[in-house]
């Protein structure tokens, strides 16, 4: 990497795949191991950028989402010690780190995985590109946009086409071999990977139950779920395994599934139009 480093890469995760010998799931689209550097989903439905930061481990998450088409853009500033990360345009976050990242000229990067051997992405990945500069907020939006023009030329408010160093798109391949279209030869060998036809989604329907306009109290409780890049409980991971390793795969009878030992009092019951109101405690 230069001194200036932005790394832009198009995935689509296939959603969660439960490893129950692990306690979460990390799906990497593009690591540095020589540098501990890494781009990935997660099974806590988060897209993420992690590196290892002198002895500790720093990283940018986004918001929970299910897997769909986002183009993620990480820029890394060894000058101000700084690195970000942009999601389909819009900046997620900013962390500094306390010594330069090491050199890794010379060193191999993964596309697809951690090392060639372990967390393994699970879905599709369209692009990948190395710029040797930091792209301009201005540009980032545009690239994330962008559904005409190749990278390899400059668009709208994009010219830093010069700056590529590396640029792959999937459907570029000879003789096994992803082509680079940067122009500076660094092709990228396709290890244990079949190549396939595949149609991308841009819209897809999602139907939500009808809701009617409510309110409701809150009442103050200890926080749940995710919390400080993990589980906040292990049965949290357990039952996320039993989830997509047992329901989710047609194993468990959903009729019999859940409480039995619910025991609750219903005080009120009215119907009104196709509706049936219940007011019960429990």
């Amino acid at each position: 990497m230069s001194e200036q480093t932005t790394f832009l890469i198009t995935i689509e995760p296939n959603g969660v795949l439960c490893d129950e010998n692990q306690p979460y799931d990390r799906y990497t689209a593009l690591s540095i191991p020589h540098i501990d550097f890494s781009i990935s989903y997660d099974s806590f439905r988060r897209f993420k950028v992690q590196f290892k930061n002198g002895d500790k481990w720093s990283y940018i998450d986004s918001d929970l989402m299910d897997g769909r088409k986002t183009t993620l853009v990480v820029s890394i500033d060894s000058v101000r010690k700084k690195l970000s990360l942009h999601q389909d345009g819009a900046k997620l976050g900013e962390v500094k780190f306390d010594n330069g990242l090491p050199s890794c000229f010379g060193k191999s990067f993964f596309i697809g995985s951690k090392d060639g051997e372990s967390e393994f992405f699970n879905g599709q990945i369209s692009q990948v590109a190395v710029y040797d500069k930091i792209l301009k907020p201005k540009e980032i939006v545009d690239v994330t946009k962008n559904t005409t023009y190749s990278l390899t030329m400059p668009f709208d408010s994009y010219d830093s086409d010069g700056n590529l160093i590396q640029y792959y798109d999937m459907k570029l391949i000879k003789f096994y071999k992803l082509i680079d279209l940067s122009g500076n030869e660094q092709t990228a060998e396709i290890v244990d990977c079949e190549i396939v036809k595949n149609n991308y989604t841009t819209e897809v329907a999602i139907k939500v139950p009808f809701r009617r306009q409510c309110k409701f109290n809150l009442l103050n409780h200890e926080q749940s779920g995710y919390l400080n890049g993990g589980w906040s409980d292990i049965n949290i991971r357990y039952n996320q395994m039993r989830f997509h390793n047992e329901v989710q795969r047609g194993y468990r009878d959903p009729d019999i599934d859940g409480l039995s030992n619910c025991e609750y009092n219903i005080w009120s019951e009215e119907k009104v139009n196709n509706q049936i109101h219940l007011n019960v405690s429990i």
